[in-house]
């Protein structure tokens, strides 16, 4: 079986942290930088990342956190979720695929981002299987990430794609063929 295993954030979609960052900044007491650097970025992120702080409990956590009195729970989500845009050169590639390749998303995020994801990205629904994050409790940039992924690897038939390096190498050195992602123009099946 072949298998064309994709990251999500800025492979398929491009994330925009910024729109979120100045949004939530607006009136709370906190500064752009405090708030990347705890909510996107940091502990916090890496707790809801991989399914140590549920969603209810980020949102909550962020809410008091930023003392922003113009932010309800409704507003924070839109505004936590409302940072991507699907990249139409991965639409076209993704939706191009062979048909002996099977589509799976390897994707560090957290419930939010990818809920929304699937409800608004019609190329998602094309993936046979999602391994994410918050449900294996492991980031990409864990040595045991890719353990499971290297057993079915048996005939070296996972061809992974990912923007970060770290991750890349972490797949390799788990035998799963990789390439970092610069554009969809350069990946080959």
């Amino acid at each position: 079986m072949k298998i064309l295993l994709v990251d999500l954030g800025n492979v398929i979609i491009d994330v925009n942290f910024e729109k979120f960052i100045n949004f939530v900044a607006e009136g709370s007491v906190r500064s752009t930088k405090e708030i990347s650097q705890t909510l996107c970025a940091g502990e916090i992120k890496q707790k809801l990342d991989t399914g140590f702080l549920g969603a209810n409990e980020f949102v909550n956590f962020s809410l008091d956190w930023l003392k922003n009195p113009k932010l309800d729970k409704n507003s924070f989500v839109f505004a936590w979720q409302n940072i991507f845009t699907l990249r139409k050169d991965a639409n076209d590639f993704l939706q191009k695929t062979p048909l002996d390749w099977h589509l799976w998303l390897f994707s560090d995020t957290d419930p939010l981002h990818f809920t929304f994801a699937l409800n608004n990205f019609e190329v998602l629904r094309k993936f046979e299987n999602f391994i994410v994050s918050f449900v294996t409790g492991k980031l990409k940039t864990d040595e045991t990430a890719f353990e499971n992924l290297a057993k079915i690897n048996k005939k070296n038939e996972i061809l992974f794609v990912d923007d970060k390096l770290e991750n890349v190498e972490n797949a390799r050195k788990s035998g799963i063929k990789s390439i970092l992602f610069k554009s969809w123009s350069e990946v080959e099946i």
